[in-house]
């Protein structure tokens, strides 16, 4: 079992194989955000970690390619 905090901290201590697997796994919410207001990547960026920002980066694109648009206008005839 695991929470989004115990996602954040493994982002925050840079343990790039802990994030991958929590990434993997899709049991966190990738838009999660601690209590200064900074995302996982914002963290991520922040401590310079290239392979944590690469994991975060690519897991955020896969899932906005997956999600259907927010808003939806079917064209009028």
């Amino acid at each position: 079992y695991y929470d989004s905090a115990q996602f954040l901290e493994a982002v925050a201590r840079d343990d790039a194989l802990a994030v991958e697997l929590y990434v993997r796994a899709r049991g966190v919410n990738l838009q999660v955000r601690d209590a200064q207001g900074r995302s996982a990547l914002d963290l991520a960026r922040g401590n310079g970690n290239p392979q944590v920002i690469a994991i975060l980066s690519g897991a955020s694109a896969r899932e906005a390619q997956k999600s259907p648009a927010k808003y939806w206008c079917p064209r009028l005839s």
